[in-house]
């Protein structure tokens, strides 16, 4: 984060990047949007005040059932650790701060794996509920591991302006609202990757990870 702010990096939302695909404002090169899932505790008790120092923001997507309690949702893989989750009061100060608050379903589930009446529930009201309890619009989604396809894309896009997949790339005008790329932070770990941030070296490198990432059959993106 220190690297990205001294290197003239600044943060932009999810809707930002929405209104730049649409055509309806500019952002520069030096744009970035830092995203976090689940909605953890660590969110606002780590990032936030790293975050703030540097004048950057970020977008957080609730795991709505388990704001306020711990990440024990029924398809959590064996082997993670039980962690708090952000309250309704965290969420309402980081809303309250600028950041971006999106919805991540109910409960966590695989949503392609789900009678299409469910995965709709889990899709609209996670919404209905953030935006009551915050008292604004909530116009991003993230699909839950990453699983989508054209039933719960069309179900997202009825209710949202746009979504976060997990497929490796740089998001852009040319991306898809409905299933953005995303850098998972894992892959920048190493100074030498992050100043190669935007370079033409680093879609190859990408590539190669995202196919790695397949052949372990790790990854679940949206795919038509």
């Amino acid at each position: 984060m220190e690297w990205l702010a001294g290197n003239g990096y600044y943060t932009i939302s999810i809707s930002e990047l929405i209104a730049y695909g649409q055509g309806r404002r500019e952002i520069s090169p030096k744009a970035v949007i830092l995203t976090f899932d689940d909605g953890f505790r660590s969110v606002f008790t780590l990032a936030r005040p790293i975050l703030e120092r540097l004048n950057f923001r970020a977008t957080v997507f609730v795991t709505i059932n388990h704001c306020g309690a711990f990440n024990d949702w029924s398809t959590q893989p064996p082997g993670i650790p039980r962690l708090p989750m952000l309250s309704w009061d965290e969420l309402r100060t980081l809303s309250r701060e600028r950041w971006e608050i999106g919805a991540h379903t109910l409960t966590h589930p695989p949503l392609t794996r789900l009678p299409l009446s469910q995965a709709e529930s889990e899709v609209v009201s996670s919404q209905q509920r953030l935006e009551s309890e915050l008292g604004q619009p909530v116009n991003c989604f993230a699909y839950p591991y990453g699983l989508c396809d054209v039933r719960i894309r069309s179900i997202v896009a009825r209710h949202y302006l746009g979504a976060c997949g997990i497929h490796l790339g740089l998001a852009g005008r040319q991306s898809d609202p409905y299933a953005f790329e995303r850098i998972d932070a894992y892959y920048l770990r190493s100074r030498f990757m992050t100043r190669h941030l935007g370079s033409a070296g680093m879609d190859p490198y990408l590539r190669a990870r995202q196919w790695l990432r397949d052949l372990r059959g790790t990854a679940h993106y949206y795919n038509p």
